[in-house]
């Protein structure tokens, strides 16, 4: 493999825009840019350099799993085959609790003898493309048996704070589904259901509300132009 220096490679982590970081062979973060460092930590602190994966997790394994396992496993074979590991779509939370999805490209940097020392990954964050039907299922995976997924959904579209109550798994579904289809009708024939079924949520929903249904419903941003 043609060999990349170390100079290019930290001029592009740092000039890029897209989280990116180059660890060494056993693993310690040696650069990471403001967008990385930004997933990982909170308060005072402004960088994951010299840290490992173990020490984030210390903190971030109750958000995101095993994940830590998974990364170390990906880099392990990076380093046994020497090949570039890519992903289109890597789910998990931030230190926010927030939902990220990124497309993943990790690449090894070998040195003048042909050898891996270092491994340089970045990441583009797609989590606006994906459409907001999705995007809630995975909210509700990430946080699996508790409200926690509803809330932080909501959170991230903007609109925690117009309800009251928080709505159930169903409004949720029936609110964005008014943000793509609008009407009833149109709602209750994308969704299989009656219409009736729809006017019965939309209108437990309203009881929910502290605003105007549609002016909350025009204030969700949609995340992406591809419906269910």
């Amino acid at each position: 493999m043609e060999q990349i220096s170390g100079k290019f490679v930290e001029q592009l982590i740092y000039s890029s825009d897209h989280p990116a970081h180059l660890k060494d062979i056993n693993g310690k973060y040696l650069i990471s840019n403001k967008a990385n460092n930004g997933l990982f930590i909170g308060g005072s602190a402004s960088s994951i350099v010299g840290q490992t994966i173990w020490d984030l997790n210390s903190y971030m394994e109750p958000l995101w799993g095993n994940m830590a396992i998974d990364i170390i496993t990906i880099e392990s074979n990076i380093k046994a085959n020497g090949q570039i590991y890519t992903k289109d779509r890597y789910p998990f939370l931030n230190v926010d609790g927030f939902l990220v999805i990124q497309s993943v490209k990790k690449y090894p940097i070998f040195n003048s003898k042909n050898i891996i020392s270092s491994i340089f990954s970045v990441g583009e964050i797609v989590t606006d493309r994906i459409n907001l039907f999705e995007l809630f299922r995975l909210y509700l995976q990430c946080y699996s048996g508790s409200n926690k997924g509803r809330q932080k959904f909501l959170e991230h579209l903007g609109i925690l704070n117009k309800f009251y109550e928080l709505p159930t798994e169903r409004e949720i579904i029936i609110l964005i589904a008014k943000k793509y289809y609008c009407y009833p009708k149109l709602i209750a024939s994308k969704l299989g259901i009656e219409t009736r079924t729809v006017e019965s949520h939309i209108y437990k929903i309203k009881l929910k509300l502290k605003s105007e249904l549609n002016s909350v419903v025009l204030s969700i941003g949609l995340k992406s132009g591809e419906l269910i």
